[in-house]
C-alpha cells in the first residue's frame, strides 16, 4: 500500500512541477535504505585492536568495506551533541551552532540543554543547519521516510532532522524509549506501541550479564577484570557476572550501559523496518541507530576495559545480524550501511601513567579554587562565569575575564586560557579548533587547553579518581573510523586524515541528492563515480 500510495503521488507531483524536479526522482537500482550506525566512542585504536576479534558486522565491513581509519573531528568540543551535529550537517560548530552538549545562554545566563525544549522536552530547536535528514525529505519532496533510534536524546533528536516519521530515546525518569513530538513530527505510528512492550529496564531485572563469547580470553584482550580506576556502582560493581537491576533505585540510570539497552534499540530497529517498510520501494529511506552503551560503558569502565570489550563484540553481532536481515528482506545492492563515532575517548590515566605516560587527574576543585565564587560551570574546554561576574561596561567586563583566564592558565596542568576575544592567541592548530566552537550567544567565558593525557575529573583525598571521557582538542578525542559498506562501496584503507564533515555529504553522494546547504566538504571518493 505505502508503495502506491508514494507512487501515485509521485506522478501527481510530476504532472504539476516543471523544470528540474524531476531530476530529484530517484532512479532505480540505486540505494533504497542508508543505515547511519554512530556507536558512541569508538575510536579507531578500539577497531585496530581488536579486529581480530570481530566476526559479525564490523568485522565484515572494515574487511569488504572502504575503511577511513582517520576521520577527524578537527574542533576542540569533542562531545556527543556537537559530533552529532557534524555528522549530521557537514558543518562545524561555529555554523550549527551545537557548540556543546550544554551551554550558558549568553543574553539570558540560562543553562541550556542542546537538544532541550521547554515545550516539547527535546528537539531540534537549537541545531541551526539543516541535516542530512533534512536534505532527505527536501530531494524526495518528503516521501523518504526518516526514523531515529538512540539511547541519548541528543543523539535522535540531532540526527532524526525537523520531521522524522519517528525519533525515540531512552527517557531515565520515565524508564522507557519515548518518541519525540514537536511540530512536523507525527504521533508516534501503531506499531510502535508494541514494540515499546519488548523493550525497558524493567523487563531486564534479574538477567545476568556475562562475558558474550565464551572463545575470548578477555584477559589476554583487555586485560584484569578489575582496576582501580573502574566505577564501582551499587549493585553492578567492577567485575564480570553482573545480575541486572540489583539495586532498584539506580537501576533506570544503570540500564543505558548493559546488553539490554543495546539489544532493545535493535528490537525497535527491526520493528522500523518492518513497520515503516524502509528500503521497500523506490524512494530511499534513513534508519539512524545512536549505539550509546559504549559510551556509558568507557566512561565507567575504561575505554579498554573487558566492559569495553564485551560491549564492541555485542555490537559487532548486532549489526551482523541486522546485516543479514536486510539482505534477506531487501536483496543485495539496496542497503548502504556507514558506521563512525562521534568522538574519541582518552584511556584512563591511570593506565597511561603505569607505562610511564606522563598522565593524570586535574580536580574539578582546581577551577573553583583559581575562579573563585565566581564560577558558574566547567565543560572542558570551556568555562562559564556567574553573570554577578560581569561588571557593567564591556572593556571592564573583558578585562575581569582575562585576568581569571591568566589565573587558569598559571597552573600546571594548563597550557593556555583565553576569552573568546582572544582566541587567536591559541597556537595552531588549537587556534582553529577553538575557532570553531565559537556561536554568537553561545560563547564561554574562558577556553583553556589543558597538558595531553590530563583529564577533568572529581579527584578523591587519596588523590585517586575513576573513570575517563572526552572534550578535548587532542587526537585520542578527535579521531574516530568512518566505515561505508554496500551498494555502490569501493572497498579499501585509507589513512589519510578525512575531516568528519565529509560524512553527510558522503550519504547524499551515495543517494544522488543534494547534500545539506550549509556543508562545503566534498564526498568521500569511495561513493563517486
Amino acid at each position: 500500500m505505502r508503495t502506491l500510495l508514494r507512487s501515485a503521488l509521485g506522478l501527481l507531483i510530476s504532472s504539476i512541477i516543471l523544470g528540474g524536479a524531476a531530476d530529484a526522482q530517484p532512479r532505480r537500482g540505486r540505494i533504497r535504505l542508508v543505515v547511519l550506525v554512530v556507536v558512541d566512542q569508538l575510536t579507531t585504536p578500539h577497531l585496530d585492536r581488536y579486529q581480530p576479534l570481530l566476526r559479525g558486522g564490523i568485522g565484515r565491513m572494515m574487511t569488504a568495506g572502504a575503511v577511513y581509519r582517520q576521520g577527524r573531528y578537527a574542533h576542540a568540543n569533542t562531545e556527543t551533541g556537537p559530533g552529532h551535529a557534524t555528522v549530521a550537517t557537514g558543518a562545524w560548530s561555529n555554523v550549527h551552532g551545537i557548540v556543546g552538549n550544554k551551554w550558558v545562554d549568553g543574553s539570558t545566563g540560562a543553562l541550556i540543554r542542546c537538544v532541550e525544549d521547554t515545550k516539547y522536552g527535546n528537539s531540534p530547536q537549537y541545531l541551526l543547519a539543516p541535516g542530512i535528514a533534512d536534505a532527505l525529505k527536501v530531494a524526495t519532496r518528503g516521501r523518504g521516510r526518516v526514523v531515529s533510534i538512540s539511547h541519548k536524546p541528543r543523539s535522535s533528536v540531532l540526527l532524526g532532522g525537523q520531521r522524522p516519521e519517528l525519533v525515540v530515546w531512552y527517557d531515565a525518569n520515565e524508564g522507557r524509549f519515548k518518541p519525540g513530538r514537536w511540530p512536523g513530527v507525527p504521533a508516534p505510528p501503531a506499531w510502535y506501541a508494541a514494540a515499546q512492550l519488548r523493550t525497558g529496564p524493567e523487563l531486564a531485572i534479574g538477567r545476568q550479564w556475562t562475558r558474550f563469547r565464551g572463545d575470548v580470553d578477555y584477559a589476554t584482550w583487555a586485560g584484569p577484570d578489575d582496576r582501580p580506576s573502574e566505577n564501582d556502582y551499587p549493585g553492578m560493581g567492577r567485575t564480570f557476572p553482573r545480575t541486572l537491576g540489583a539495586a532498584p533505585k539506580l537501576w533506570p540510570r544503570q540500564y543505558p550501559a548493559t546488553p539490554v539497552a543495546l539489544d532493545d534499540v535493535m528490537t525497535l530497529a527491526y520493528a522500523s523496518i518492518d513497520g515503516e517498510e524502509l528500503g521497500q520501494d523506490d524512494v530511499p529511506d534513513l534508519l539512524y541507530l545512536g549505539l550509546s552503551s559504549f559510551d556509558y560503558v568507557g566512561h565507567m569502565f575504561g575505554p579498554h576495559s573487558q566492559e569495553s570489550l564485551d560491549t564492541l563484540l555485542r555490537i559487532d553481532a548486532a549489526l551482523g545480524e541486522l546485516e543479514d536481515r536486510l539482505n534477506e528482506k531487501l536483496g543485495g545492492g539496496r542497503v548502504l550501511t556507514v558506521l563512525t563515532s562521534d568522538h574519541g575517548v582518552m584511556p584512563m590515566p591511570e593506565a597511561l601513567s603505569a607505562y610511564g605516560v606522563d598522565a593524570g587527574r586535574i580536580p574539578t576543585e582546581m577551577f573553583s579554587k583559581v575562579i573563585g565564587d565566581q564560577l558558574r560551570t566547567v565543560n572542558p574546554p570551556r568555562v562559564y562565569l556567574k553573570s554577578s561576574a560581569r561588571p557593567g561596561s564591556r572593556a571592564k567586563t573583558l578585562r575581569a575575564r582575562r585576568a581569571l583566564a591568566r589565573k587558569l592558565a598559571a597552573q600546571p596542568q594548563i597550557l593556555e586560557a583565553y576569552v573568546p576575544e582572544d582566541v587567536a592567541r591559541f597556537v595552531e592548530p588549537y587556534q582553529t579548533y577553538y575557532r570553531r566552537l565559537l556561536y554568537e550567544g553561545r560563547t564561554p567565558d574562558i577556553l583553556f587547553r589543558h597538558r595531553p593525557f590530563y583529564y577533568v575529573s572529581a579527584v578523591g583525598p587519596d588523590g585517586t579518581g575513576q573513570g575517563t571521557g572526552h572534550g578535548s582538542p587532542y587526537i585520542y578525542d578527535q579521531t574516530v573510523p568512518i566505515v561505508l559498506y554496500g551498494a555502490g562501496v569501493r572497498p579499501g584503507i585509507d589513512n589519510r586524515p578525512v575531516m568528519m564533515t565529509r560524512v553527510a555529504p558522503t550519504i547524499a553522494a551515495a543517494l544522488h541528492i543534494e547534500p545539506p546547504a550549509a556543508t562545503s566538504s566534498p564526498a568521500l571518493p569511495a561513493v563517486l563515480p
